[in-house]
């Protein structure tokens, strides 16, 4: 499951209001091809749960809902290594 919270823009596009971005995200993970489901919660509430220093700030729990792998940052490269570790972690190899 991903978490994200409202910024006010999305990519290039500035001054979203909160339905607009959250409405403009179902593209964005089309995009990106991420198969988990993604939650909307506030933003310091996020950041004080779960330790959010960066955006994006990815972090991977295993079955046992340990933090298996943490990630900080985005680029095409870094995302491919961050879906193996997913996938490795699901058995799906």
């Amino acid at each position: 499951m991903a978490v994200t919270s409202y910024y006010g823009y999305l990519g290039n596009e500035r001054n979203l209001t909160e339905e607009q971005e959250f409405a403009k995200m179902k593209d964005f993970i089309a995009e990106k091809g991420e198969p988990w489901p993604m939650v909307f919660g506030d933003r310091t509430t996020n950041g004080g749960n779960y330790g959010v220093s960066g955006i994006p700030h990815w972090a991977v729990l295993d079955r046992e809902g340990k933090v298996a792998f943490i990630q900080i940052g985005y680029s095409p490269e870094l995302f491919k290594g961050f879906r193996k570790k997913v996938e490795e972690l699901v058995g799906k190899r």
